[in-house]
């Protein structure tokens, strides 16, 4: 990063000029990718993830967590 204050100040202006129009004013210089992330499977991750931490404790996902897993 070659100059900070200068990253530290477009981040404020990006912060206080920010609103639900969805309007980005970007310099000639400048690129923007916006990159979609689908959230569909989210589930049945955190389930995964919960049997997983499981594993080691050998307990069952109820009686280590408290809640049921997700089918």
């Amino acid at each position: 990063m070659e100059n900070p204050g200068e990253f530290k100040r477009r981040i404020d202006i990006m912060t206080n000029y920010r609103n639900n129009r969805g309007v980005l004013a970007l310099d000639t210089e400048e690129a923007f990718f916006q990159i979609n992330t689908p959230m569909t499977d989210l589930e049945k991750i955190a389930s995964n993830y919960q049997e997983q931490l499981c594993i080691p404790s050998r307990m069952p996902v109820i009686k280590l967590l408290g809640n049921a897993p997700a089918d």
